[in-house]
């Protein structure tokens, strides 16, 4: 099952939509919204909302899902966005500080 995001709400602070992503819909697994959760729980990792808060201006272009992993008890949330010139990227972002980690694509 997937949960779904509206980049814009969950980004509610940011202004415009052309200067970041889209408006449109993101999507994330049910299983890595209940990891997320957990690990915002637990103090781990900063909720979606404040983390798209942060990060929502870089994405250069639409935003498509959203993942959440960890390892070695460090989380951090994928993003995968739809470049404006048609690249397929992803941005790890540090669940903790809302930092980006590294985009590659």
């Amino acid at each position: 099952a997937l949960s779904s995001i509206s980049a814009a709400s969950a980004a509610a602070s940011s202004a415009n939509a052309t200067s970041g992503a889209s408006d449109g819909t993101a999507t994330i697994s049910a299983r890595d919204h209940r990891r997320a959760q957990k690990a915002v729980f637990e103090g781990r990792a900063l909720p979606l909302n404040k983390v798209m808060s942060e990060v929502y201006e870089s994405l250069d272009g639409n935003l498509v899902s959203i993942r959440y992993r960890e390892s070695d008890n460090t989380g951090r949330y994928i993003f995968k966005v739809v470049t404006n010139d048609g690249r397929l990227v992803e941005i790890n972002v540090d669940a903790r500080t809302a930092k980006i980690i590294e985009g590659r694509g």
